[in-house]
């Protein structure tokens, strides 16, 4: 239970440092509650607001000695890695603060059209996706908008950002992911949408943007809508914290919503259950949904199924 040994890390700038340190690991094995910190101090950490923990195991055996005498052996193991990007304080920051609403010029002519628009966007994971590897799209559904419309939905279906964190990249889940430039993909995703929200805006007479959550960015996601909000007063922004969502298009266009990993076989029957009114008023009725990076349609007795694919480069 008695434990003397010594360190050795590599700081923040790559030194080497050593530390012995003494400590009964019996009276650390038994404190409740422990948290990051105490187990960074306890491992010779002793700048523990610098550090970042993952992968923590707990293995607990024994072995006999040539005598009968029995040991118990106690072993921790976690990775450390260096915190890097912003504090919590800073995160909320870059997606609210210093949020000017913007202020659309008023002299748009009512358009004459009747037909109506739903852009769907699904799993473009800033971070992995660069503002550049869409940059095309972009263009592609800028030159469709500017044919004019009645009505524009833009319809966010989740994992817009590639991570739910900023100084490490993991899902909602706590699942690992590879390490992307956060503070980057969330700049890529505000230059993505504020192009669109605006041109959408100035070529339709009626605009709306709904949301939903997903795996990779559920919290982040929200907060992003959270800031189009304050940014676009103007504009019908639906923020929630929903894994599906339901609306009609027009008079009688019927959409469900939700990012595909929840529930998935089970929306046509959520859709008529949880929407009644908008289901049976619905002429034509449709499912969208995202999370498989895989372009799938079919008709499921009397509702489309669409699955989108995604505009990530690397599928």
């Amino acid at each position: 239970t008695q434990s003397n040994s010594k360190h050795e890390h590599r700081d923040k700038q790559g030194n080497i440092q050593s530390i012995d340190f003494d400590v009964k690991f019996e009276d650390f094995r038994k404190l409740s509650g422990k948290k990051p910190e105490d187990i960074l101090r306890f491992a010779g950490y002793a700048d523990t607001e610098n550090w970042v923990l993952s992968n923590i195991t707990n293995n607990d055996w024994s072995v006999t000695n040539g005598d009968g005498q029995r040991y118990w052996n106690h072993q921790i193991k976690f990775i450390a890695k260096p915190k890097t990007g912003l504090s919590l304080e800073e995160q909320l920051s870059l997606l609210s603060d210093n949020v000017k609403p913007f202020v659309f010029q008023e002299n748009q002519a009512f358009l004459k059209h009747r037909t109506n628009l739903v852009i769907p966007l699904a799993d473009l994971h800033f971070g992995i996706t660069a503002f550049e590897d869409v940059q095309d799209k972009l263009k592609e559904i800028l030159s469709i908008i500017k044919r004019g419309f009645n009505q524009i939905v833009i319809v966010q279906l989740s994992d817009l950002l590639h991570s739910d964190q900023i100084n490490h990249s993991q899902t909602v889940k706590a699942t690992q992911l590879d390490d992307v430039d956060m503070p980057k993909a969330i700049h890529d995703a505000e230059k993505f949408m504020f192009t669109l929200i605006e041109a959408a805006y100035q070529n339709g007479n009626d605009l709306r943007v709904k949301y939903v959550g997903g795996n990779h960015d559920f919290d982040l996601g929200y907060m992003f809508e959270e800031m189009l909000k304050i940014k676009y007063p103007q504009v019908d922004i639906d923020v929630n914290n929903g894994y599906r969502n339901a609306f009609t298009v027009g008079k009688s266009v019927g959409l469900l919503i939700g990012h595909g990993d929840m529930g998935k076989t089970k929306l046509p029957m959520l859709f008529a259950t949880e929407y009644p009114d908008i289901w049976s008023q619905s002429t034509y009725r449709e499912i969208l949904t995202g999370h498989y990076h895989k372009e799938q349609v079919e008709d499921d007795y009397g509702v489309v199924l669409h699955q989108l694919g995604t505009p990530k480069k690397t599928d």
